[in-house]
C-alpha cells in the first residue's frame, strides 16, 4: 500500500451497519500518532466527494483525510485512511437530539456541495413497475396485511400517474448525500457530528435526504411522533440561506408515499411483517395527504 510505512497497528473491523463490500480497519497515523480508519476500496466518486467536502467552507462536516491512494502493491486498488472518530453512529442512540443533528448535517452536506454544477438529471425510478411488482410481492404477506396493501395500492392507482409525473419533474438543482441514515454520522466526544461514506452521492432534491433519514424512524412510531426529519431540514436550510419551496411539503408526502407502496417487496429490509404493518399506516397516511 502506498505510504504503508505511516501506518501501523492495523486491526480490520466490521460494523453491523456495513452493507456494502467495502474492508474497513483501525490503524495508527505514524506521523502524527493520531488514530485512524482505513476503507478500501473506494470508488473514484467517493474519494471526490471526501476531498470535495474536506475542501469545502464547511471541511468539520466530513472526518479528516490522512491520506487516498490508488494502488496495494502493483495492483490497482483505491483506498482512504481518515482520522477515527472515538464517538458512536448516531443510529445507536436513536433519540429526537440524533435526528436533530442528523437534520443539521445532511442540510450542511446539501450547502457544501453547492457550488459543484448538475449537469445531468437522475434516472427515472421506475415506480409502475415497482408497483406491480409490489403486487407480485403480496401473496407472501398474511392475509390481512396483503387485503389491506392491496387496497391501499387499488386507492394509489387512481392518482399515482399525477404523483409520479411530479415526483419525475421535481427541480433538480443541487446534489444529496443519497444515503442518509443515522449510521452514516459520527458523534464526536464533544456532542458534533461527522458525515461518512459518499458513496451514493447524486444529484437530487434535498427532500430525498430527509425521507431516506424518516423512513427508518416508521418502525419506531414513537420517537416519529416527536420529530418531523422533512420539517427539521427545512428549518436547517433557511437558517443555511438555503431555498425550501412551498411544493416541497408535497414532493416529500409524494417520495414518502411511493417508498411505503413499494415496501413488500423489500419486506426483508423493512423489519418483517411487523414492520410492513407500521409501513401500512404511513402509506394510509400518504394516501390521504396526496389525494
Amino acid at each position: 500500500m502506498e505510504h504503508q510505512e505511516k501506518f501501523t497497528n492495523l486491526v480490520p473491523f466490521r460494523t453491523v451497519w456495513q452493507h456494502g463490500g467495502a474492508a474497513t480497519a483501525w490503524v495508527k497515523y505514524a506521523d502524527n500518532q493520531r488514530d485512524g480508519m482505513v476503507k478500501l476500496p473506494v470508488k473514484a466518486w467517493e474519494r471526490r466527494w471526501h476531498r470535495r467536502i474536506r475542501e469545502s467552507r464547511d471541511p468539520n462536516l466530513a472526518p479528516e483525510l490522512f491520506a487516498i491512494g490508488d494502488t496495494i502493491g502493483n495492483v490497482d486498488f483505491a483506498w482512504i485512511v481518515m482520522e477515527r472518530i472515538q464517538g458512536n453512529p448516531l443510529h445507536q442512540d436513536p433519540d429526537a437530539h440524533a435526528v436533530d443533528q442528523a437534520c443539521g448535517a445532511f442540510a450542511r452536506f446539501q450547502k457544501a456541495s453547492r457550488p459543484f454544477a448538475v449537469q445531468q438529471r437522475p434516472a427515472p425510478a421506475g415506480w409502475p413497475e415497482q408497483i406491480e411488482q409490489t403486487r407480485k410481492s403480496l401473496q407472501a404477506l398474511p392475509k390481512d396485511l396483503a387485503e389491506s396493501w392491496g387496497d391501499a395500492l387499488d386507492a394509489l392507482v387512481k392518482y399515482h400517474d399525477e404523483a409520479i409525473a411530479a415526483w419525475r419533474y421535481r427541480p433538480i438543482k443541487g446534489w444529496v448525500h443519497g444515503d442518509a441514515h443515522l449510521g452514516n454520522l459520527l458523534r464526536t466526544e464533544q456532542d458534533e457530528v461527522r458525515l461518512i461514506d459518499f458513496a451514493e452521492v447524486r444529484a437530487g432534491h434535498w427532500v430525498e435526504d430527509a425521507i431516506a433519514l424518516e423512513r427508518p424512524l416508521w418502525q419506531r412510531p414513537e420517537l416519529l411522533s416527536k420529530v418531523d426529519p422533512v420539517d427539521m431540514m427545512a428549518g436547517y436550510r433557511r437558517e443555511l440561506g438555503l431555498p425550501v419551496a412551498d411544493e416541497d411539503g408535497r414532493l416529500a408526502a409524494i417520495r414518502r408515499t411511493l417508498l411505503a407502496a413499494t415496501a413488500p417487496a423489500w419486506s426483508r429490509t423493512e423489519g418483517g411483517f411487523s414492520g410492513l404493518r407500521s409501513t401500512l399506516k404511513v402509506l394510509e397516511q400518504g394516501l390521504r395527504e396526496i389525494h
